[in-house]
């Protein structure tokens, strides 16, 4: 969806860019916000996330993974500048749409997701672990999302994401693979400066890199405060905490601080 200058700066969407985003929230499980943050500003976080990724994939297992074609990597975002910055780690457009969509909402996981040239196709799947109440015959509110950042432009060729609308309302995950051929999907392409909100429940796949440069996205995830998490909370230095804003503070307030 196009996003006006006057909402950028502002930092909220009007009532009907609201309501059109949690639309497309609730049919889709997605959406994708255009051009909200600076295209030379993500440039440069690119330059400087290629370079610690560089260093990353030189551990010996990820050298092991990398060398046996397993080359969708991870990698945590320290929090620290540039990933602290808010229009990042907590973006208010994102935010609000989540906090519209959720309530009050926490994020306890920053991460990124770099598709190295080679990669094959993922297995279908869905970013939880498991699903609420599984087999539940009514269809329950969202509880947690990704907001996924492109450092570079996504297309077809460097593997931007297949995803299959609507399939966050679908009450359990069994036999994707099975189920996915009668369905219809789209590859989520997307430019450099665009932010894409989904549901995690969202069925999806990684697709193949066959260009020469790295595909990377960041991948923050936010959920309602009474979801436990088993993953290692954020480690936050003190010096970046008392830089964010009391807004972003609480959305950040389960993790730990380190100083």
């Amino acid at each position: 969806m196009k996003v006006s200058r006057e909402e950028i700066e502002t930092g909220a969407l009007t009532t009907e860019n609201l309501q059109f985003a949690l639309r497309e929230m609730q049919d889709s499980g997605f959406v994708l916000l255009e051009q909200v943050l600076d295209r030379a500003y993500i440039n440069q976080l690119n330059a400087a996330f290629q370079k610690q990724f560089a260093l990353h994939i030189q551990q010996p297992p990820l050298k092991d993974q990398i060398a046996n074609g397993r080359i969708y990597v991870e990698m945590s975002a320290p929090f620290e500048p540039p990933y602290s910055d808010e229009q990042l780690c907590a973006n208010p457009l994102a935010v609000q749409v989540m906090g519209a969509a959720m309530g009050e909402i926490v994020c306890g996981f920053y991460n990124s997701n770099t598709a190295i040239t080679g990669t094959e196709m993922q297995q279908i799947h869905i970013d939880m672990k498991r699903l609420l109440f599984p087999g539940f015959p009514v269809v329950l509110p969202a509880w947690s999302m990704v907001v996924n950042i492109p450092l570079i432009d996504f297309t077809e060729e460097n593997g931007s994401t297949e995803v299959w609308p609507g399939t966050h309302l679908n009450s359990d995950d069994l036999n994707l693979d099975a189920r996915y051929p009668s369905l219809h999907s789209i590859r989520m392409n997307a430019r450099v400066g665009d932010l894409i909100i989904r549901d995690l429940r969202v069925w999806h796949r990684g697709m193949p890199n066959q260009t020469t440069a790295v595909r990377t996205m960041l991948a923050i995830v936010y959920n309602r405060p009474w979801l436990k998490l088993t993953r290692p909370p954020i480690q936050i230095p003190r010096t970046s905490w008392d830089n964010l804003s009391t807004h972003t503070q609480e959305i950040f307030k389960n993790n730990v601080i380190i100083d």
